[in-house]
């Protein structure tokens, strides 16, 4: 008779779970990172960072990735992550990655100087270290502007420009190559000022005077006598040169003048200097 040895079943080892293999940050703001990767049917995962951990069940079966955003974190930060896939009981070997948040916006850009090739513009540095800042012209050049992790402002001067020129910029806080939302202002150089002016007339009560137009549009002019009081003079677009009659003056004074070419209320560096003298009475 064959006796029957009963086999004695062998342990079965539970596989470790898949690891993650990558992890894409497609969003990132101010205050949170947008994560998305490829996840397996039945799983959960847990997210572990500076701020704590984060279990995360997947619902959308029918999904092959999974989307998640981390919030409540702070501005312009690099955040070290580590991803586990969890089975059950079993967790996988961690996906290490690091995410980075959005700096915040400048607040306020003062223009502190307008030459007529330049700007300067100045504002507070944005809390962080590592932050630069860039540049963003209307025509889309951008320009990089480093500064050190030392607290205060910043002082950037913005050049060559075009005189008599009103400039649109947007100044994106830079960290980790995020920028910021961008803060939108502009800037005005200073108009060239008037070359020759010529006085074409005088009589008892009235000098006029003619010079060549300022190049740009928009400009205007502004004449300084010498009582102080200052007349602002229109100027078409289209004309070559500006012809004023000053009046009423007083028969037989000299007069000095200062004309300034004007632009978006920015005068000239340089008014143009002149004297003229009205004609006499003459009495039979």
């Amino acid at each position: 008779c064959q006796s029957t040895t009963p086999s004695i079943p062998s342990s079965t080892l539970k596989p470790t779970p898949t690891a993650v293999t990558h992890v894409t940050v497609i969003g990132q703001n101010e205050t949170s990172v947008t994560l998305e990767w490829r996840k397996i049917t039945g799983y959960t995962y847990e997210l572990k960072f500076q701020n704590g951990t984060s279990l995360i069940n997947t619902t959308e079966t029918n999904q092959e990735l999974e989307t998640q955003t981390v919030s409540s974190l702070t501005a312009g930060t690099e955040y070290n992550f580590t991803l586990f896939s969890v089975h059950e009981s079993d967790r996988s070997s961690g996906l290490n990655f690091t995410a980075v948040t959005a700096p915040i916006s400048v607040a306020q850009v003062n223009v502190t100087g307008q030459e007529e090739t330049n700007v300067t513009l100045q504002w507070n540095k944005v809390n962080g270290n590592g932050i630069t800042y860039e540049l963003q012209f209307s025509d889309g050049t951008n320009t990089t502007i480093p500064v050190s992790d030392v607290d205060g402002s910043v002082t950037y001067t913005v050049s060559p420009l075009n005189a008599g020129t009103k400039y649109e910029f947007l100044l994106f806080t830079v960290f980790k190559v995020i920028p910021s939302k961008g803060y939108n202002f502009s800037a005005i150089t200073r108009p060239l000022g008037v070359g020759d002016v010529n006085v074409t007339g005088q009589n008892e009560t009235s000098i006029t005077l003619q010079w060549s137009k300022v190049n740009g549009t928009g400009i205007t002019y502004e004449l300084l006598d010498t009582s102080g009081t200052n007349t602002i003079i229109p100027a078409s677009d289209e004309s070559g040169t500006v012809t004023h009659i000053v009046s009423p003056l007083t028969a037989g004074e000299q007069y000095t003048f200062t004309l300034f070419s004007v632009f978006e209320g920015v005068r000239s560096t340089v008014g143009r200097k002149l004297s003229a003298v009205t004609g006499k009475f003459i009495y039979f």
